[in-house]
């Protein structure tokens, strides 16, 4: 039910410029036809019905209910006119009712590719997020490999050590909006990006930091909002610098580097502005790694605050798990956009490792993939982003080969149960959590 009034009530916001523009294009529609056709503005006596491809052309910008509007607009304008007639004019029944009839199919055709092209966007949208994930971790992975290579002694931690410590601290409870480690966060730029003077600014609406800092680095003064280098890491939502090719250097700049703290879904969390860092600091290799360090922090409060549920009934789950699990529940609640889990319990043969073993070679890759043990049994849950049913038999078929490769047995003779659920629920925890109780007993 929930679900029904959501998608009603999004159908009804999505024409909200309809509502001005649909009444402006009829009545300049009425005024063309009486100025065209004084006597039959409505082209009743014959002919092609003019009026009506207005209509339809609104049906097919604003939807089923633009159709409606536009509809009942033409509907009042004929009873206006005909009210002052005398005598009467007979109700032109098959007029409106053709007219609405096609009205109303060209606005449901155009709700119909409207939701569709509204998933992709929300299927392109959560690739594009994942990608830039993926990019972010594999950048921090090759640093981490040079600067362990090039050991640098100088560094108390490693940068494996610094992303340990970003998923930490942004565990801490705290309110919406909040930087949770934003001090520690500062020591750890400090130390990796040679900052010396430097503040870190929450940011509660999406657009415009708010003062005081969450934490600063040395004797800091007030944000200001009119630097350029400001302005334009929050109108591009780009880190700046000084070096940036669109900043003016005749400005008077206060800042070194302006940087938005922004996850993968380009929502802003904060602003860090630097007053002050050593001069050959000022590298390509040093802004890329406080921008990664930034957008993992970022994705990191995100991620917390999308966990605290999830862990509740999935304890055990991976951070990853459950952070995708939460996100592509909501796409497909929200969206239609289609994921889903399969589940598969093995039983307790010695074969089984090696069958795992195989399965996490050929894992695909969107697919994540969370190993657990329930009431003795290996559980292997495989959580399948923008997939349908489709897709999870054709996963199921791959793997009931992998099994026939390696232990000579389909899945029923050696034992092996296959449950899959679909994520259409704003409770994706307890769904999962219902998922494998009945698998395992069933099993």
């Amino acid at each position: 039910m929930q679900r029904w009034v959501y998608r009603l009530r999004e159908r009804v916001f999505a024409v909200k410029v309809g509502w001005w523009e649909v009444p402006l294009f009829m009545a300049l529609l009425f005024l063309l036809m009486s100025w065209l056709s004084p006597a039959d503005p409505f082209r009743l006596a014959g002919g092609f019905p003019w009026p009506w491809l207005m209509v339809i052309l609104l049906s097919l910008r604003y939807g089923f209910v633009g159709a409606l509007f536009a509809s009942l607009l033409l509907l009042a304008a004929w009873l206006f006119l005909a009210h002052g007639q005398s005598p009467a004019a007979p109700f032109p029944q098959d007029y409106f009712l053709g007219g609405f009839l096609a009205a109303m199919l060209s606005g449901e055709f155009s709700d119909m590719w409207q939701t569709r092209v509204r998933r992709l966007e929300e299927a392109r949208s959560y690739i594009d997020a994942r990608l830039g994930r993926l990019t972010r971790e594999h950048y921090l992975l090759r640093m981490s490999h040079e600067r362990l290579e090039q050991e640098f002694i100088s560094r108390p931690v490693t940068l494996r050590d610094a992303i340990q410590r970003i998923r930490d601290l942004t565990r801490i409870n705290t309110r919406p909006g909040d930087l949770p480690g934003a001090a520690d966060l500062m020591h750890l730029l400090a130390q990796y990006c040679q900052l010396e003077v430097a503040s870190l600014y929450p940011v509660r609406d999406g657009q415009t930091p708010e003062m005081p800092a969450a934490a600063a680095l040395g004797e800091t003064s007030e944000l200001s909002l009119n630097d350029p280098l400001v302005q334009h890491a929050l109108s591009k939502r780009v880190l700046s610098h000084l070096q940036s090719d669109d900043i003016d250097e005749e400005l008077p700049l206060r800042y070194i580097i302006a940087a938005p703290v922004m996850n993968s879904e380009k929502r802003l969390l904060g602003m860090l502005v630097v007053e002050q860092m050593p001069f050959f600091a000022l590298q390509q290799d040093t802004l890329q790694m406080l921008l990664v360090l930034l957008e993992y922090y970022a994705d990191s409060i995100s991620a917390s605050s999308q966990l605290a549920g999830i862990k509740r009934d999935l304890v055990d789950a991976p951070d990853d798990f459950s952070a995708e699990l939460s996100r592509l529940a909501q796409m497909n609640y929200l969206h239609g956009v289609e994921s889903r889990v399969a589940a598969l319990v093995f039983p307790e043969l010695p074969e089984t490792a090696d069958v795992l073993l195989q399965l996490r070679r050929q894992r695909r890759g969107l697919d994540i993939v969370w190993e657990t043990v329930i009431e003795g049994r290996q559980v292997y849950v495989t959580l399948m982003p923008l997939s349908n049913e489709l897709a999870v038999e054709g996963y199921v078929d791959r793997i009931e080969q992998i099994v026939r490769e390696r232990v000579g047995q389909d899945f029923a003779t050696y034992g092996v149960h296959v449950e899959s659920v679909r994520l259409d629920t704003p409770e994706p925890a307890q769904r999962l959590q219902e998922l494998l109780r009945h698998c395992v007993h069933r099993a």
